[in-house]
């Protein structure tokens, strides 16, 4: 399906976060996408696919988790309107995605594949210039989390989640947030309390 003037808009606004496209690279990139509409608990991509998928979100909210062995999902981030979702890193090495990506409310997404994306590269330096960048703040927001596990208990990451993602907690199941957190749903609704009291005193 091709994408609506509207998502090609949202997705260059995104994009020019890291690098400013000329016409020609932003025409060139623009024709890489294709338009997608998903319902809730949809699979995007499952662990293991060798798919070079990745989204651009322009209505919705998605997710990326682990399965261990047991079975057991661990979300690793969640992806909102105007975020981006895909394993780049693993595509980059011409791996298999380790994690799945699922969308969580019905959601409007726009979709490329990396080795299309790899020869617009060569064809415009800005296009790598923006590859370079987007990388960049891929690796420091993975760098932030990492801090976040080994400096922060598990309410100092609770409330750095609702800093950095304030509409998501009345939009996701509390499961899916002690997931992420890496805490049980008990803990959960004790952090919650806590503060609550901390908040009326």
């Amino acid at each position: 399906m091709s994408p609506e003037p509207s998502q090609l808009h949202a997705l260059r606004q995104a994009l020019e976060r890291w690098q400013p496209l000329p016409d020609t690279a932003w025409t060139d990139l623009a024709a890489l996408f294709s338009a997608r509409a998903v319902e809730a608990t949809e699979q995007l991509v499952t662990s293991g696919e060798c798919t070079g998928r990745f989204f651009f979100v322009t209505e919705g909210l998605l997710r990326l988790y682990y399965l261990d062995r047991e079975g057991r999902e661990h979300n690793k981030a969640f992806t909102e309107t105007g975020g981006f979702a895909g394993a780049m890193s693993a595509y980059a090495a011409n791996l298999p995605s380790p994690f799945n990506v699922q969308a969580l409310q019905p959601s409007r997404v726009l979709v490329a594949h990396w080795r299309d994306l790899e020869v617009a590269y060569d064809r415009h330096p800005s296009l790598e210039r923006l590859g370079r960048r987007f990388a960049e703040w891929l690796l420091a927001r993975k760098l932030e989390r990492e801090r976040a596990f080994l400096e922060l208990d598990a309410t100092g990451r609770y409330q750095a989640f609702v800093r950095a993602h304030p509409l998501l907690e009345d939009q996701l199941a509390n499961y899916h947030i002690a997931s992420y957190l890496g805490v049980t749903d008990v803990s959960l609704s004790r952090i919650r309390r806590k503060l609550r009291a901390i908040n009326k005193g």
